[in-house]
């Protein structure tokens, strides 16, 4: 019983900082260790400010600046998306030190409205796709479909590589987690 209290309780506290691109949404969760271009970074939220910690192996943590926070939205709970992709900064989708974590970037649901034309994220079959619309409220049959990525492969950049989820995985993945918690 404890145990199913502290994960719900873990879950309820989880802050991000959200920030929105057209349709893609980057969130850092306060506390976690996450990889960058040259080192590590994490991110910790104390009344309106943001201090932002650098380290070269997620033990030794160095501030590295404080500002109120304006970088993004602090939210509780994620937005809704369609799709997740995790960037990481080896090969293989594998992250050099084991306690970082892979870049996070939501794909939206929702419409990108443009002054004619608008766009909307969506799962096609096993893929993430970008689908154009003839009007500005992704409404009726879409123009145009672009497919992303395949959904749940690895793809090896030169620098990186990235994998994309579809969002309902995580929610089930969820689910199950909490189910297995109460049996």
């Amino acid at each position: 019983m404890l145990t199913i209290l502290l994960v719900l309780v873990s879950i309820a506290s989880a802050r991000y900082m959200v920030k929105y691109d057209d349709g893609e949404i980057a969130i850092k969760k306060f506390g976690k260790c996450y990889q960058s271009t040259f080192n590590y970074v994490k991110y910790e939220l104390n009344a309106m400010y943001v201090y932002t910690y650098t380290s070269s192996d997620c033990n030794n943590w160095i501030p590295s600046s404080s500002q109120v926070a304006t970088e993004g939205v602090i939210k509780y709970n994620l937005p809704d998306y369609v799709a997740v992709q995790y960037t990481y900064n080896g090969k293989s989708c594998s992250i050099s030190n084991e306690d970082g974590n892979p870049r996070e970037t939501l794909y939206s649901g929702e419409c990108i409205r443009g002054s004619k034309e608008s766009e909307q994220f969506a799962i096609d079959g096993k893929n993430l796709v970008l689908k154009t619309f003839g009007n500005s409220d992704c409404t009726g049959s879409h123009k145009d479909m672009e497919t992303i990525a395949e959904l749940d492969k690895c793809v090896d950049k030169s620098t990186y590589s990235y994998k994309i989820t579809s969002g309902a995985f995580e929610v089930f993945a969820l689910l199950a987690l909490a189910l297995a918690f109460l049996f």
